[in-house]
């Protein structure tokens, strides 16, 4: 598919890209849940093609963090209580999957359980859910009454405080 698209675009070569929708994507969703034999999540899926982007269907909607780690549809009140963590740089969070495009075989990208294990870089013994790290913040949702199609551009907008000379924020 990519090679085709660059062939066509980059150099030229006449292969019939020009009548396929301009938007091609896959959307995760409806796998079990468990890992398969290499260690990856069966997460489902399915490519979809649309005419425009975002998807017309599109259906808008802005989410609030909360100090109670929920995650909702309406603003927490002003006076709410902001959340904090302690970040220790000798005990970094493992990344464990995602969008990585380099980094084999230390770093592999994909969709993994979000589980600290022997065969993460970086993990340490007792190995647990990285949600579990008092380092990490993890907002939710209450549990959906139906299945959801996450699709397009994410915003996020955070204020934030820190004592340190750099910190790291990142969204999965």
């Amino acid at each position: 598919m990519r090679r085709r698209w660059f062939d066509r675009w980059l150099k030229g070569v006449p292969n019939g890209v020009e009548p396929e929708p301009p938007v091609r994507i896959f959307v995760m969703g409806g796998g079990s849940g468990r890992r398969n034999a290499d260690g990856r999540l069966d997460h489902g899926g399915r490519w979809r093609s649309a005419a425009d982007w975002p998807l017309p269907e599109t259906q808008w909607a802005k989410l609030y963090l909360h100090s109670d780690r929920s995650l909702g549809a309406e603003p927490q009140s002003s006076d709410a209580v902001p959340v904090d963590y302690l970040s220790d740089p000798k005990s970094p969070v493992p990344t464990i999957g995602g969008a990585i495009s380099s980094g084999e075989p230390v770093m592999r990208a994909g969709a993994y359980d979000q589980r600290e294990g022997p065969g993460v870089f970086g993990a340490r013994e007792p190995y647990r859910p990285l949600a579990e790290r008092s380092n990490v913040l993890v907002f939710c949702t209450p549990p959906l009454l139906r299945d959801i199609e996450v699709t397009g551009p994410v915003t996020v907008r955070l204020w934030i405080a820190s004592d340190a000379p750099d910190t790291d924020f990142t969204q999965s």
